[in-house]
């Protein structure tokens, strides 16, 4: 935490300004829509990075430093100047990190995930455009299990009331200059909630047949990890139909999850992936932040385009853009967006962090913790894990850090019966508060007053109820923080006591079940 409290203050508003309203702060509960806080709260039980991150105090103290520098420079210098070194500086640095380098690739700024989509569909148009052009099919697979406003974003329409650049949009409408572009949306479920991968690449192979067949150009969104650890279509299916489309075809990897390692981020950037990120959910910056990478070949091919639609420039600002797209970045305004800046330092300092541990050690934390996670919902029958993603048991992915689960969604029962959407809405809401006058504790005082605060529930049907799947994440931060030192076994004591603190959160998941019948009228949906 910064010394001086009014920063503290000034802090945290600019974190929660230059997006949208999703992080706007709610001033009678200090926290925004997704549980999260303006500054930090150390005392809390953060597993929630399958969601959103409440900002960690050293990476708080990096934003302080950075919001200090900033403004000394521009004592001397032009704000604008100032502001684009700081820009380029960091772009470097997260190029280095993610080791982009190695293939070229580069990097596109945004304010979130979900306007890094728009940015990735006109990138994608004006690939399809120097190939032949046509009309654009969107095709999204896993729309359910992604953000709610990526369907609308990855079709050229506004995804909120407002954009980063605080302009009003109607939601829905077709940004300026995005029209032509049709939806197709590929569930990753059926009626029965069961996910077959088999299925699901049927459907994205014959969705894709019928657009080209039709005369359009292809966009295709592949989910690299969905909300609950959902990927598809199958690398077999995506290299069968980069075979049979070539051109025709533009591939976006939907990787906002960010539980991705630097060799498999590689991998589809020779294959000539646009590549979505996030600093705000594996790596647990404070949200939102996003960023399109772009590989080298892509890049060359479009570098001196300039042709932009209109909207483009209430949802990006030419600092997001790399000088190796020129012709685009010289289009739009040199606008200075603070808030999406300072959330990209807080997520820069958790990813170095991350990367500066040894990376045997990250793979035996991830483990450990999917291990002992597993374990603590075997012995509770009143919480049920959904089962484990197909991909788990790839045996081509054994060696990358990401080859476990690092995201484990459960149903709360009640009675043997799954609860509802709401309540399980209820219960998300209720464990990131002191619920102390609210419950009968029963003589858990302590555990009903513990601040925990994890994924918001997923849409799922189990039992054929329609019902929330609540969510406990591993993130960077869990690795980082226990790798206390160069003597193993501290470490593996640190992440012993991190993982104990999920049976802290799943007891008060149950402890909230119980008193559902009090915590409704408190806690109702308005």
């Amino acid at each position: 935490m910064p010394r001086d409290a009014q920063l503290a203050q000034v802090l945290g508003r600019i974190l929660a300004s230059g997006s949208d309203g999703r992080i706007a702060i709610n001033v009678a509960t200090g926290c925004n829509g997704y549980g999260v806080r303006a500054v930090p709260c150390p005392e809390a039980l953060a597993f929630s990075s399958s969601t959103a991150s409440t900002i960690s105090p050293r990476a708080f103290a990096a934003v302080e430093a950075a919001y200090s520098t900033l403004f000394r420079g521009a004592a001397d210098a032009s704000l604008a100047s100032v502001f684009e070194t700081a820009i380029e500086k960091m772009r470097r640095e997260l190029k280095a990190l993610l080791e982009l380098d190695i293939c070229d690739s580069d990097i596109v700024f945004s304010p979130s995930g979900t306007d890094s989509e728009i940015h990735a569909l006109h990138l994608a148009r004006l690939w399809h455009a120097h190939s032949g052009g046509g009309e654009i099919t969107s095709i999204v697979v896993a729309a359910e299990e992604t953000g709610s406003g990526v369907p609308l974003a990855a079709t050229g329409c506004h995804f909120n009331a407002t954009t980063s650049a605080g302009t009003k949009a109607a939601k829905g409408q077709t940004v300026a200059g995005m029209d032509g572009i049709t939806h197709v949306s590929i569930p990753v479920r059926d009626a029965q909630g069961t996910c077959d991968l088999a299925r699901i690449d049927e459907d994205v192979s014959r969705a894709v047949a019928q657009a080209i067949k039709a005369g359009r150009r292809v966009v295709l969104h592949v989910m690299h990890h969905s909300k609950i650890g959902t990927r598809s279509p199958s690398a077999a299916c995506v290299a069968e139909l980069r075979a049979k489309h070539g051109m025709h075809i533009q591939f976006v990897l939907d990787a906002c999850q960010f539980r991705l390692s630097r060799r498999k981020l590689r991998q589809y950037l020779e294959q000539g992936f646009l590549v979505l990120v996030t600093g705000s959910k594996f790596f647990a910056g404070p949200p939102l932040s996003g960023a399109v990478i772009v590989p080298e070949q892509f890049r060359a091919r479009i570098a001196a385009d300039t042709k932009i639609p209109p909207g483009l420039a209430d949802y990006s600002t030419a600092y997001d853009w790399p000088e190796s797209l020129a012709g685009i970045r010289e289009q739009l305004p040199r606008r200075e967006n603070l808030g999406q800046y300072l959330r990209w330092v807080a997520a820069l300092t958790e990813m170095k962090a991350y990367f500066a541990v040894p990376e045997l050690y990250r793979r035996l934390a991830l483990g450990e913790f999917s291990l002992s996670v597993g374990r603590m919902f075997e012995k509770r029958g009143d919480l049920t894990l959904l089962p484990d993603p197909a991909w788990v048991s790839d045996e081509a992915d054994m060696d990358d850090e990401f080859s476990v689960r690092t995201v484990f969604p459960f149903v709360v029962k009640r009675n043997g019966v799954p609860i509802s959407a709401a309540e399980a809405r209820t219960i998300y809401r209720a464990l990131n508060d002191d619920v102390c006058e609210i419950v009968s504790c029963e003589g858990q005082e302590r555990l009903a007053a513990t601040i925990c605060h994890i994924g918001q529930p997923v849409a799922v049907e189990m039992d054929g109820v329609e019902t929330g799947a609540l969510r406990i994440s591993a993130d960077a931060r869990l690795v980082s923080e226990c790798f206390v030192g160069p003597n193993v076994l501290d470490a593996i004591a640190a992440l012993k006591k991190r993982s104990g603190d999920v049976d802290v959160v799943l007891d008060k998941v149950a402890l909230l079940a119980r008193n559902l019948d009090r915590l409704m009228p408190i806690y109702k949906e308005t």
